[in-house]
């Protein structure tokens, strides 16, 4: 069985955890979140976050190889932390500047730093890879990809947590969305495109939580297979086309996820999934999210709890071994009959925000 990008673990199910893959249309801006954070520098700067100090690490090594299929250029940097566990070709944590090689098999990229162990679910790690990214390898536009298991949501009030997972120190001690995204603030990481190639991150609650430090968002709404993102094919499209747009850089990674899977699992590929999201849309969406939530709170006497379970247990949903997360649009649509809800705002928020999906 295909290893997956989330741990199977127990967790608990809230209503409006929810996903977003309704609508694909063009998002707005074209988001110039990489202008000013550093000197003048190439056209991109591709930052890879791989915690895989666990189950993964074959997986990691498997995807180095594929960035090594086309590398580094003058204008364009593949910039790797990778942390791997004992028994793989390494078991530290290291830095690297991916350049090409025919290699398949084996990582030949030089390293750059060898930093012993590190804890990869530690905000500060995070913080300290991009501060040192930004200070070497500096860009117009920045590609972060959060590589690792995610978990997608996360409240530090009920402890659920969201992404990473490092066996070295203490197995399963993930790393809530907040502290990721304050690692990014501190490092004065603003991303043209953040994308989370791990498990379950494209919903509602990660996009709001990450839309002041990115300005699209790329990820998956169900659990990505252990071969992640093709990223022989998305750094291709980035190195044959260094002035490509974040928005279409975000949109074709999309096209580029789809297309590798349709091909290669063409009988499964209905288990995976994944959208570009405008992160510039997120307070719309989450505001018809409000007006939902006053209108359940309002008819709560006349639709009750056991009714909305009914409701939410018929909509949509993306999450492979439970119903985690389900669409938002079809949620609403469902409850429309019992509350007198119009969706018009709600679907045009939805289709503003989306910039392409594949599902």
């Amino acid at each position: 069985m295909l290893s997956l990008r989330r741990l199977h673990r127990i967790s608990i199910c809230i209503l409006f955890t929810i996903s977003l893959a309704s609508y694909g249309c063009s998002g707005s801006g074209d988001g110039n979140g990489g202008n000013g954070n550093g000197p003048a520098g190439g056209a991109w700067t591709v930052f890879v976050y791989m915690a895989a100090d666990n189950d993964l690490g074959s997986d990691a090594l498997r995807d180095m190889n594929e960035m090594e299929e086309v590398g580094s250029t003058d204008l364009v940097d593949v910039i790797v932390q990778v942390d791997l566990r004992e028994g793989l070709e390494w078991e530290t944590c290291r830095r690297y500047r991916i350049e090409s090689d025919s290699n398949p098999s084996t990582v030949t990229s030089p390293v750059l730093e060898d930093l012993d162990e590190q804890d990869m679910t530690d905000p500060d790690t995070l913080e300290d890879f991009l501060l040192w990214g930004k200070s070497n390898y500096p860009a117009d536009r920045y590609l972060v990809v959060l590589w690792g298991h995610g978990d997608a949501w996360d409240d530090e009030r009920v402890q659920v947590t969201a992404i990473f997972d490092d066996d070295d120190p203490v197995r399963e001690k993930l790393t809530p969305n907040y502290q990721v995204r304050e690692a990014m603030e501190r490092a004065g990481m603003r991303a043209d495109i953040l994308a989370f190639d791990a498990c379950d991150m494209g919903i509602l609650e990660a996009a709001y939580e990450f839309q002041g430090r990115a300005d699209f968002m790329v990820a998956s709404q169900e659990l990505v297979w252990a071969d992640g993102y093709p990223y022989d094919d998305i750094l291709a499209a980035v190195v044959s086309n260094p002035e490509i747009s974040p928005e279409e850089l975000a949109g074709t990674m999309v096209q580029l996820y789809g297309s590798y899977y349709t091909s290669t699992y063409p009988f499964s590929r209905y288990e995976q999934c994944l959208s570009a999201l405008d992160l510039s849309g997120a307070t719309p969406v989450a505001n018809q999210v409000e007006v939902i939530a006053q209108a359940l709170r309002a008819e709560i006497d006349c639709c009750g709890p056991d009714e909305v379970q009914t409701v939410r247990g018929a909509s949509e949903d993306f999450t492979l071994f439970e119903k985690r997360y389900v669409d938002l649009l079809d949620l609403a649509m469902g409850l429309e009959a019992e509350l007198g809800l119009n969706t018009d705002d709600l679907e045009l928020a939805i289709s503003s925000m989306v910039v392409e999906n594949f599902h």
